[in-house]
């Protein structure tokens, strides 16, 4: 008997998840790392995201790859979210700075809209205008107590499938 591995397995049973489904969410964990960066470029452009949902540790800030990664997706034409993780690890004052400096980034840079995504209203606000690429949703989640992680996961769920940009 051939043992299958992990990759074999879903290789197979992938036609039929992909028929059985109302939609497919694909998401990709790209390289946080300098040394990763080329990685990182060539799973951007040859898996072609529909969207950036750019993590970012609440208690860690804004780094050199953060901005890179703005850059890039800004570049080419991907639909930005943000989520803020570890909110629970962070201090308040540093969470607040690092909020403060992504805001400055997206709009200065990138010409965005930034939007805190706080309730369910405010994401009936921004889910029409997302494919955009002009508004750019902010998450505040803990995975530790929950905080807002129902919220991100509602908006996940209700992005189109794909985007059409011009």
């Amino acid at each position: 008997m051939t043992k299958l591995s992990h990759t074999s397995k879903k290789n197979k049973i992938w036609p039929d998840v992909a028929l059985n489904s109302r939609k497919i969410v694909h998401l990709l964990d790209m390289c946080g790392h300098e040394k990763y960066l080329k990685t990182t470029m060539h799973g951007l452009t040859s898996l072609y995201p529909d969207y950036c949902l750019l993590a970012i540790g609440a208690n860690m800030g804004i780094s050199k790859m953060t901005k890179e990664h703005v850059g890039i997706s800004w570049a080419l034409d991907l639909p930005i979210f943000v989520v803020f993780t570890k909110i629970d690890l962070a201090p308040e004052e540093i969470y607040k700075d690092n909020l403060k400096k992504i805001i400055k980034i997206l709009k200065t840079n990138c010409n965005k809209i930034p939007v805190m995504m706080k309730s369910m209203k405010d994401i009936d606000k921004v889910k029409d205008s997302i494919s955009s690429g002009k508004v750019c949703p902010i998450f505040s989640v803990s995975n530790l107590t929950g905080e807002s992680v129902d919220l991100l996961r509602h908006f996940i769920s209700i992005l189109p499938k794909s985007v059409v940009r011009e």
